[in-house]
């Protein structure tokens, strides 16, 4: 699922760049989520949403739109963002060079243009491929919750999916190994960005799902999380 937060003041743009997204996901053909905020602190507090994409006002009550990147940067978030702006003279206060930015009065081509190379390269340049019987299947790293070893292959779990393939978890692991996944037990890799918290030999996930941890890396278990939501 491919997930959208929006902060802008302007009620109308922000439904302005929705129906955008929309027209481009639908084409797509991807499962998506757009979220609407009106401050930096609202958005951070529901940060666990784990967003591909942000399109933010620029200058905000609360904090500038560099600041807020930077922060989001420095946590290793892996997302794109799209300043918007009132004129070409505010451009020049976007310091960040990866960030696109939208100048207002917004033209439609250029907005539909800049969504959808975000999407499509997110998308491009992360998937991994993994076979179904004969179907090939483009999963998205960040959308498997985790995967887990049956007896004639492995299940890959995400939000409203289950695979299952003849591959084996040594298959899987070396083509995602040091992304953030971990192998918590010998039969199941959790997605760690998932984790809500960490009980006795089990890592719960934001869904209430639980995967079990193998007891002799218990404690390498807890680092892990621990080193992962710096």
């Amino acid at each position: 699922m491919y997930r959208v937060a929006i902060l802008e003041s302007e009620k109308i743009y922000a439904r302005i760049f929705e129906d955008y997204l929309q027209e481009i996901l639908k084409i797509e053909e991807l499962d998506y989520q757009i979220d609407f905020y009106e401050s930096t602190k609202e958005l951070e507090k529901n940060m666990n949403n784990h967003y591909h994409l942000f399109v933010l006002d620029y200058f905000l009550e609360d904090m500038n739109g560099t600041n807020f990147a930077r922060k989001l940067k420095s946590t290793g978030y892996n997302a794109d963002i799209v300043f918007v702006v009132k004129d070409e003279e505010m451009k020049k206060n976007c310091e960040i060079a990866d960030a696109y930015v939208l100048v207002k009065p917004v033209k439609e081509i250029e907005v539909k243009e800049i969504f959808r190379r975000c999407i499509i390269e997110y998308f491009s340049r992360e998937s991994i491929t993994v076979m179904e019987g004969d179907m090939e299947i483009e999963v998205h790293p960040d959308d498997i919750y985790y995967i887990e070893h049956i007896y004639n292959g492995i299940k890959v779990y995400g939000e409203n999916f289950h695979i299952c393939t003849v591959d084996s978890l040594e298959d899987l692991f070396p083509i995602i190994e040091g992304r953030q996944f971990f192998r918590c037990h010998k039969d199941y890799i959790v997605n760690l960005m998932y984790v809500g918290e960490i009980e006795t030999y089990d890592f719960k996930l934001l869904n209430g799902q639980v995967v079990p941890i193998a007891k002799n890396i218990y404690k390498t278990a807890q680092k892990e999380l621990l080193e992962y939501i710096k």
